[in-house]
């Protein structure tokens, strides 16, 4: 089967494909762009930018074989998304930028916000843990590194981040499973 991603705006209108069978939608900003993943004809899938069901193929990075798809854009129509090598992508508006991790096998981005900042969740060296990460000033950083290390938190994973810097997300306290809000 095949599945389409779709918007409201008063009626439904799916969105296409670049070729392919299948498409999924992310996130929207306010001037209507959209991104997510949608299949090509040979069933690679990659991130695209879109206003209503027309979709622009965003590309790949590396190798032409990389999958990809946005996650999260930002309202100057900057993309935060995922590379299928498990690296974390942004795309500028023009390029498609390949982010890595913070040391492990995989990262995955949340939310970008309209600075380029972009949070998410990164296995760090040795792959012992996830841990939230903050991509800002070209630089990917451990968010635990940000806080004070002996506040007994470990953050593990950023969920969104707002226009004034303020990272939501989970992680834990002395123990216990809880939420943050970094300010």
């Amino acid at each position: 089967g095949y599945y389409r991603g779709f918007y409201y705006d008063n009626s439904l209108h799916f969105v296409g494909t670049l070729g392919g069978a299948s498409s999924s939608v992310f996130d929207i900003n306010d001037a209507g762009q959209m991104t997510g993943g949608a299949e090509l004809s040979d069933g690679r899938r990659h991130a695209f930018r879109s206003s209503g069901t027309s979709l622009i193929d965003l590309g790949t990075v590396g190798s032409p074989l990389v999958n990809n798809s946005g996650i999260a854009i930002n309202a100057s129509g900057q993309i935060a998304g995922n590379l299928d090598i498990s690296h974390v992508m942004f795309h500028d508006g023009t390029t498609m930028f390949d982010l890595g991790t913070l040391g492990g096998f995989e990262a995955q981005a949340a939310d970008i916000n309209d600075s380029g900042q972009i949070v998410g969740e990164s296995y760090i060296t040795g792959d012992s843990a996830y841990h939230a990460f903050l991509y800002a000033g070209g630089q990917m950083t451990d968010i635990n590194d940000l806080i004070d290390p002996s506040s007994g938190w470990l953050l593990q994973h950023a969920e969104a981040i707002n226009n004034k810097g303020q990272i939501i997300g989970h992680g834990f306290h002395e123990g216990a499973a809880l939420h943050f809000l970094l300010t």
